[in-house]
């Protein structure tokens, strides 16, 4: 990832894996966070997913509400996504995440125990 980015995303499709880098709760004004997070999911939709990794290491915060697009979609495309008996989604942490970080890793914890619930294995 370009570390002048503040949110950055790659396909490997030898391992189905799509991999979400977002280093800082800041929208780019170059690449708006919602104009991103629908890019995100044009490749999830389009390509076979059977892991999903959102990457918040050393995300120091900003506006926790900007992560929300990847989430709501996230949630729209649960009951699909759980489908897959393959799926798993990960959600990478470290020492240098805090503040809207935190919150958004939480918010994605939230979500994920919701999505359980919703869809029993």
């Amino acid at each position: 990832m370009n570390s002048g980015q503040s949110y950055s995303f790659n396909y490997v499709s030898a391992l189905h894996l799509l991999y979400v880098w977002y280093l800082r709760c800041q929208s780019d004004p170059a690449n708006p966070f919602p104009s991103f997070a629908a890019v995100v999911f044009q490749a999830l939709d389009a390509s076979p997913v059977d892991a999903f990794v959102l990457d918040l290491r050393d995300n120091t915060g900003g506006d926790s509400s900007i992560i929300n697009p990847l989430l709501n979609g996230l949630a729209q495309r649960a009951s699909a996504l759980v489908s897959n008996p393959n799926f798993r989604f990960y959600e990478i942490i470290n020492k240098g995440t805090f503040y809207s970080g935190l919150d958004d890793a939480m918010g994605i914890k939230s979500l994920v125990l919701q999505i359980d619930a919703q869809y029993p294995a």
